[in-house]
């Protein structure tokens, strides 16, 4: 290749030259032959263009398959805010409305928060220079602040965490996002509390967002490194029909001066700059809605089939209703109405028996077909969306639980990162300014005094049997713990072996210990 190269730019440059020659003597002759020249190489840049083109990506070709295909280079608020307004509506009409929505939403909140997504303390003693007895009770003070804090949270005085958890999942679900403003309330223990509100009170007045001097748009502040600087929050709800209220959002700073947070913005960023978060059934609420009017629709026709039961034959003369245009009742009256089993005159017909055919053969595939769409769009398994589980074996059926719990263990995480850890931060650091929990140096050895671990609500067992088994062959091969094992399933290490070690004495006190090994002895003997 780089020889042929080497040989064309010769070849031009002896053109060149003899052209220039030429044009001495001949100089019409020689603009034809540059005229010619510029030609060719117009045509070869052209065919180089052209076979860039066949070699691009098919996906980008516009063809007459692909022409209708529009699409936007749009930013992720571009792609996103003008439209959230409709898609909260709509995501929460089907969320009220739809039976397959509201269920699938329902198992996720079940799933993912169930009874409460609760906190251990891990407090590194070692660092804080406590021996493993003072560890114990630092770590024992700590939760025991925590469980108080907890069963009173929210401002209002109505919700515990566990019940903030599920609205905050719901929150994240039905909206996209969830938001709670950090209030102090007087007359607690602990003030400091969470006052949830819905994404709709986060906003800003629609010429806010081309304003110059600061960048806020959707009720969010941004700085110039795409920090969170302020949320502009409507002192009451814009949907509120009570009474007409002036829409003049104010501002609340995204962290205090100590940087604490003052609000929580919980939800799932995707693009790099995305401000608000969008609702979790966007991708199949067209899916939702078409199957909601197909149903309704094989409803409507399956009770009209079901309310005829016979046409009788009235007379022959070509008319209906004995030549009044009309369908009639076996009494003479006249169908303005229908009911199930009804049976009707009508003239220039022959007796017919009416046998509904509705649903068709096809209604079960194409609904199992459309229920598998919306699932494949939740990335959950076909089963959890339809609760469908007449065609599941063990295997398949253990294999869409572990898929499933997948995507329940990033939403436990998401609530977790974005609510609990920040939350415990906050009471621990109140409990040590009141002198609730000795923590000398708090500020110092932050990080080792507010070190903890969230345990979310765990699974029952698929195959109890088969999966204990696994179990202590994983602990006894120290491939995992106990503490995990006993994690996985929603349990507290510490809860279980100090009630464990509780029943262990109590046993011993009643003298049924010695029994309960007799028994085993005796049970191994046998095996």
């Amino acid at each position: 290749m780089m020889r042929r190269s080497q040989q064309h730019g010769w070849w031009d440059r002896v053109g060149r030259a003899l052209d220039t020659a030429i044009s001495v003597v001949a100089p019409h002759q020689a603009a034809r032959r540059q005229y010619s020249r510029n030609r060719r190489y117009a045509l070869q840049a052209a065919s180089r263009i052209l076979q860039a083109r066949l070699d691009a990506s098919d996906a980008a070709s516009i063809t007459r398959l692909t022409s209708s295909w529009t699409t936007t280079a749009g930013s992720p608020d571009a792609d996103v805010l003008d439209d959230l307004s409709r898609l909260r509506g709509r995501s929460r009409d089907l969320a009220r409305n739809n039976g397959h929505a509201s269920g699938i939403i329902g198992a996720i909140v079940n799933n993912v928060v169930g009874t409460g997504i609760r906190l251990q303390s891990q407090a590194d003693g070692e660092a804080l220079g406590l021996s493993e007895d003072e560890t114990d009770t630092l770590r024992d003070e700590q939760e025991a602040v925590w469980s108080r804090w907890a069963r009173r949270c929210d401002a209002a005085g109505g919700l515990t965490l566990y019940a903030l958890e599920r609205q905050v999942c719901r929150q994240l679900l039905e909206n996209g996002e969830a938001f709670l403003v950090r209030a102090a309330v007087k007359g607690r223990p602990l003030r400091t509390a969470w006052m949830p509100i819905e994404a709709d009170r986060v906003d800003s007045p629609p010429e806010w967002d081309y304003r110059r001097d600061v960048d806020v748009r959707k009720g969010i502040e941004l700085g110039p490194q795409g920090e969170r600087l302020a949320y502009w929050i409507l002192p009451h709800h814009p949907g509120d029909d009570r009474t007409v209220r002036p829409r003049m959002p104010q501002r609340v700073p995204a962290f205090d001066k100590d940087g604490r947070p003052n609000v929580l913005h919980i939800y799932d960023q995707r693009r790099p700059g995305q401000r608000r978060g969008v609702p979790f059934l966007r991708p199949v609420m067209g899916y939702f809605e078409h199957l909601s009017q197909y149903l309704e629709a094989e409803l409507v026709a399956a009770r009209i089939a079901a309310c005829f039961a016979l046409i009788i034959n009235e007379d022959g003369d070509g008319g209906i209703g004995g030549g009044h245009g009309e369908l009639t009742t076996v009494d003479g009256q006249v169908v303005e109405s229908l009911e199930p089993g009804m049976i009707l005159r009508g003239s220039g017909i022959e007796p017919t028996q009416v046998k509904p055919d509705r649903p068709g053969d096809t209604f079960a595939p194409f609904v199992e077909n459309v229920l598998r769409a919306i699932a494949a769009g939740c990335e959950l398994p076909y089963e959890i969306i339809s609760k469908d589980f007449s065609k599941s074996n063990y295997s398949n059926m253990r294999g869409a639980f572990l898929e499933a719990r997948r995507f329940f263990r990033i939403l436990q995480q998401m609530i977790s990162d974005g609510l609990v850890l920040p939350s415990w931060e906050l009471v621990q650091e109140e409990a040590f300014l009141r002198g609730m929990v000795a923590m000398p140096n708090f500020y110092a050895q932050r990080d080792a005094y507010l070190r903890a671990t969230t345990i979310p609500p765990g699974w029952e067992w698929v195959d109890p049997k088969n999966e204990v088994e696994a179990a202590l062959l994983a602990i006894g091969g120290n491939i995992a713990t106990q503490a995990e094992q006993i994690a996985a399933h929603g349990g507290d290490y510490d809860e279980v072996l100090k009630q464990r070690a509780r029943e262990v004495r109590k046993a011993q006190a009643l003298g049924l210990r010695q029994e309960e090994e007799r028994e085993g002895n005796q049970t191994r003997k046998e095996g």
